[in-house]
């Protein structure tokens, strides 16, 4: 029985190394896994750092291009109240354009109504400017008539 018992007692205290041996490797184990439970805090921390500093970047420039967008926007609203404004430059002035055409034609037309009635005037006093000149003659003769006439009968 005794026999039994330190058999039993042996293969107790063999079993019992075994689980000495495997606790101390679990215990190895559980240094190695806290180191990396630390080393992947570590990285979690740096990577959650590195998130953090991207998405701020991220952010930011999302910020600055709807900033820029913005501007862009105002540019383009200026453009088109520019536009608009040219445009009602450029109807005004083919307004003016139009009407210093007509007003151009009248003036033309104006100009050729003077001009034939200048060509008339000018016509008639050559006529009248002849007359006078025929008259100033017929005139003269008469004079030269009369006074000879009067010399005539004085003597």
């Amino acid at each position: 029985n005794i026999d039994l018992e330190r058999s039993s007692l042996h293969t107790k205290v063999k079993c019992l190394e075994k689980l000495k041996d495997e606790l101390e490797y679990l215990k190895k184990d559980h240094s190695s896994i806290m180191g990396s439970k630390q080393e992947l805090e570590y990285k979690k921390e740096e990577l959650q750092k590195s998130i953090k500093e991207v998405t701020d970047k991220a952010l930011r420039e999302k910020e600055e291009m709807r900033s820029k967008m913005q501007l862009m926007a105002e540019e383009c609203n200026n453009i088109d109240l520019e536009r608009s404004s040219l445009l009602v430059k450029v109807k005004n002035m083919e307004h003016k354009i139009g009407s210093l055409k007509k007003a151009n034609k009248l003036l033309l037309d104006s100009k050729s109504i003077l001009d034939d009635s200048y060509n008339c005037l000018k016509q008639k006093l050559e006529e009248v400017s002849f007359k006078m000149h025929e008259e100033k003659n017929i005139l003269s003769e008469n004079i030269q008539k009369l006074t000879r006439d009067y010399e005539t009968v004085e003597k």
